[in-house]
């Protein structure tokens, strides 16, 4: 997906390991993340965090929190929650099929 910023810039977001590595930072780490996210009752925090996530590790300049999200266009908004979304789906779907490859086969019988 490319996110055109309000300074003007173009950037082409993609999931990454870098992306990963600044998601680590959510306070309870990324599994409380993921629980965070996954429940009815999300805030918009968990969500900006994502986002700020997400264009920190895109862009070729490092940026702080409110810097990266007063850089989206509020059209944009609702696009990019539909992108983290897919992609924290998508990777929790590999996750599983990871985890189900690695799963030991059970034998029957003795």
């Amino acid at each position: 997906m490319d996110l055109i910023l309000k300074n003007g810039k173009k950037i082409k977001l993609h999931w990454s390991p870098l992306v990963y590595e600044y998601l680590e930072d959510y306070d309870g780490g990324l599994e409380k993340l993921l629980k965070d996210i996954n429940s009815e009752n999300y805030s918009f925090s968990v969500i900006n965090f994502v986002i700020y996530c997400l264009i920190s590790a895109c862009s070729n300049t490092e940026m702080k929190y409110r810097e990266a999200l007063s850089l989206i266009n509020p059209k944009d908004y609702n696009s990019l929650i539909e992108y983290v979304y897919r992609q924290i789906t998508e990777q929790q779907m590999n996750s599983n099929i990871r985890q189900a490859k690695n799963t030991p086969k059970r034998r029957h019988g003795f």
